[in-house]
C-alpha cells in the first residue's frame, strides 16, 4: 500500500503559505502557521494550473486579506511522490496569482484554479509532476470503477520545525480507500449539481479527522479491455460529514464547463499586455 501511495503521489501537489498573526502594532505573536493545501495539476489546451477545492481558494483570500496576517513565505511541493528527483520547493507567491486563479463554491460546485507560468511548470515536469490531461476526464466512466481512493494532506501531518540555521517543513500524506455511495447520507446537504460520495471503508484516527484534504484528488481504480488495472482522477475532494463520508467535486462537471470556455481565458493569459480576473459561472 505504500507503493502504491508514493506512485500515486505523483500527481500531488501542495501550495503551502507560511504566516504570522499580528498585534495591533504590526508585531507578530506566538508562533508561525501553515496553510498546507492539497492539489493536482490539470491541463488545458498547453496551459497547466493548479487545482484545489474552491473553498480552500476563498479561504485563502480572506487570509491574505486580513490585515493582521502577514505571509512570510509561500511555495509549492512536488515532491511527495516516487518519482521526486529534488526535494526542493517552488517559490510561489500566491498573492501575484490574483489575475490568474478563481474559483467556485455553490450549489454543489467546489474547485479552484491558479494558472501557472513556464517556469512553475518546467519544475514541476522535472521533478516528475504527471498533470491531468483533458483526456482523463473526458474519456472516463466512473461505473466502470471497481475501487476508489482519496490521496491529501491531513493538518495533522503538516509540522514547521527549525533545522540548525533553516527552516523545515513535514508533509504526511493520506491514500484512503473510499466505498462510493449512490444516495447521500443522512444529515448530507442537497446541492444543485451532482457530487461524487464516499464512505471511508476504515475509520480515520487523526484528531482534525480530514481537515486538509479538501483539493486533493479522488482516484477511480479500473480495469481496461485488456484487463489492466488503470486508474481516473474523478473528482476534487470538497467536503467531509462526521469524518466518515467524503464528498467531491466531479472533474468531468467542472472539467467540460471550463472547457468549453477556456480557449479565449487561455489566449488572454498568453497575453503580456492584457489583466483579467476570472470567475465560472456555474451556469
Amino acid at each position: 500500500m505504500k507503493a502504491l501511495q508514493r506512485w500515486l503521489n505523483w500527481h500531488l501537489v501542495s501550495m503551502v503559505l507560511i504566516y504570522w498573526h499580528l498585534d495591533e502594532k504590526g508585531n507578530s505573536k506566538g508562533e508561525p502557521f501553515i496553510a498546507a493545501c492539497s492539489g493536482f495539476v490539470m491541463t488545458f489546451g498547453d496551459m497547466w494550473f493548479l487545482v484545489t477545492a474552491g473553498h480552500v481558494l476563498e479561504k485563502l483570500d480572506e487570509l491574505i486579506a486580513n490585515r493582521f496576517v502577514k505571509v512570510v513565505d509561500s511555495f509549492l511541493v512536488d515532491s511527495l511522490g516516487s518519482q521526486a528527483t529534488h526535494s526542493n520547493h517552488i517559490p510561489f507567491i500566491y498573492e501575484a496569482t490574483a489575475e490568474k486563479r478563481g474559483y467556485q463554491h455553490k450549489d454543489g460546485l467546489d474547485y479552484g484554479l491558479v494558472a501557472l507560468n513556464s517556469n512553475d511548470r518546467r519544475l514541476l515536469q522535472a521533478n516528475g509532476i504527471v498533470p491531468v490531461a483533458v483526456e482523463n476526464w473526458m474519456s472516463q466512466d466512473v461505473d466502470r470503477c471497481k475501487g476508489f481512493a482519496l490521496i491529501g494532506i491531513p493538518v495533522d501531518w503538516v509540522s514547521h520545525e527549525q533545522r540548525g540555521a533553516s527552516d523545515g517543513l513535514n508533509v504526511g500524506t493520506l491514500l484512503a480507500s473510499v466505498k462510493r455511495l449512490h444516495e447521500p447520507p443522512e444529515g448530507a446537504e442537497e446541492t444543485r449539481y451532482e457530487r461524487f460520495i464516499g464512505e471511508l471503508t476504515k475509520p480515520l484516527d487523526l484528531p482534525h479527522g480530514l481537515e486538509g484534504t479538501s483539493g486533493g484528488p479522488i482516484v477511480g481504480f479500473y480495469d481496461d479491455d485488456d484487463g489492466l488495472l488503470k486508474y481516473w482522477i474523478v473528482a476534487v475532494q470538497s467536503s467531509c460529514l462526521r469524518n466518515r463520508y467524503i464528498f467531491g467535486c466531479p472533474i468531468k462537471l467542472f472539467g467540460q464547463h471550463l472547457y468549453d470556455g477556456m480557449r479565449e481565458y487561455v489566449e488572454m493569459l498568453k497575453s503580456p499586455f492584457v489583466t483579467c480576473t476570472w470567475r465560472s459561472s456555474g451556469s
